[in-house]
Formats: C-alpha cells, structure tokens, sequence
C-alpha cells in the first residue's frame, strides 16, 4: 500500500511572499500577467507540474502597532511524480536483487 502511494505521489508547494515592514498604504503589488508565464521551466524525469496559481491577499497582524494591513503574494505549485521514473529507479532494482538473492541462497544450498 505504501509503495502505491509512494507512485502517485502528489505535492502541493505554497510560496508566499510579503513585506514586513511596509503595510498596503505604502506597497501595492500587481501582477503583469493574469497567469504565471514560465519560460524557463524545464520538464524533469521524475516530476510533472500540472498546475501554477498566483494570487495576492491582504493579511492583518494582531500583534501589530498599527490598525493596517499588509499584501502576501502566494504562488501555489501543483506537481505529480511519474510513476514509471519511480518503478525503473526503485521496484525494478528490489526486484532484481531479491531475484540475485533467491538464486544464490538455492545454488549455495544446491551445492553443499
């Protein structure tokens, strides 16, 4: 059961990103385009990326000296491991050497 979960594996990334120290009256962010462009993602072996979503959210600290808000730019990255990669990385070696393991146990007990 675990090595089924193990290759459909799914991974939720969340970046955010804000300033600290300057609230919305002073920083405003924006997005110049409506969805995140990667031009110079590169497609990995084991890793697919299904999805990108950016957003932009106000966010209130309680513990701070003002009654203001600050922006937090959350980008959210979908990605899904390739259960193939998986299976010829690690199910096809364990079952290679389980196999290598089996016979020299039967030719060493053949043999003596």
């Amino acid at each position: 059961m675990t090595l089924i979960l193990f290759l459909l594996d799914e991974q939720t990334c969340d970046m955010i990103f804000g300033s600290w120290s300057h609230t919305s009256s002073l920083i405003h962010y924006q997005f110049w385009e409506k969805a995140p462009e990667l031009p110079q993602y590169t497609p990995n072996n084991e890793w697919k990326l299904l999805a990108v979503s950016q957003s932009i959210k106000p966010v209130e600290y309680p513990n701070w000296i003002e009654p203001d808000t600050f922006f937090e730019i959350n980008f959210t990255i979908l990605i899904v491991r390739k259960p193939l990669q998986a299976i010829y990385n690690t199910v096809i070696p364990a079952l290679m050497l389980t196999t290598l393991t089996l016979v020299s146990f039967f030719v060493s007990y053949i043999l003596s």
